[in-house]
């Protein structure tokens, strides 16, 4: 059994996983890939699309706000569904930090993830990539004029940020990372921040607008990556 999950997708994929196991219903299945495309594994409240283009930190209130205004689904990406506003009881950091949902990702042969380096305003590459934000910089300069995949990083490539025992983000970062991800970092330049839509390939009515004005075809070479990552024998 392999799973693919795009955007929140990677995040439902992830809860499932947990669920499925908790319920002895993987007993006997081979687990084989797991597979993410630009999902927001660290939640948006550290990164957001606004604070990486302009370069500001939007208070946490303001954040709040947004997140009040996208129902549950909001509240948990923003980090913002504790009752007493802690990080550490939030959905995502549990599911970034415990070890009943880090041990039935673990025993997938391998995991694979997928991000946008620049131009994707709903998950910046910090939060898809388990990547710290100091690499992510490295890699924008290194790659700001190149297309498509820029860079493949191995499983033992983990983060080694030095903030992850004074840092909640942080440790929500190196302990999912922990486990081992091959990365693959996408890259689509221009001026509309509409990489989300075109790393997975977007397939939408009317198809022709999509892939020559929103350029969702130009994700295709990606998507054709990772199935043949998902094809290849263990």
């Amino acid at each position: 059994m392999s799973f693919v999950g795009n955007s929140l997708g990677g995040l439902y994929s992830r809860y499932a996983i947990k669920e499925l196991e908790n319920n002895n219903k993987l007993n006997n299945i081979k687990r084989k890939y797991f597979m993410t495309v630009a999902t927001p594994h660290l939640g948006v409240l550290n990164y957001t699309y606004v604070e990486q283009l302009l370069d500001i930190k939007i208070p946490f209130q303001v954040k709040k706000l947004v997140a009040s205004t996208m129902l549950r689904s909001g509240r948990h990406v923003f980090l913002t569904d504790s009752d007493n506003d802690k990080l550490t009881e939030t959905l995502l950091y549990q599911m970034a930090t415990s070890d009943m949902y880090l041990r039935p990702l673990k025993a997938f042969s391998k995991r694979r993830l997928y991000a946008n380096l620049n131009n994707d305003f709903v998950v910046p590459c910090e939060i898809s990539s388990l990547l710290s934000h100091d690499e992510c910089k490295v890699l924008r300069k290194k790659n700001v004029f190149q297309s498509g995949i820029v860079a493949i990083l191995s499983e033992n490539d983990k983060n080694t940020s030095t903030n992850a025992s004074v840092d909640s983000f942080y440790h929500m970062l190196t302990s999912l990372d922990s486990i081992g991800w091959s990365k693959v970092i996408v890259n689509f330049p221009g001026s509309l921040p509409n990489a989300h839509n075109k790393i997975c390939a977007l397939s939408r009515y009317p198809q022709w607008f999509y892939d020559n004005v929103m350029g969702t075809s130009q994700g295709k070479m990606v998507m054709d990556n990772a199935c043949e990552w998902l094809l290849q024998p263990i």
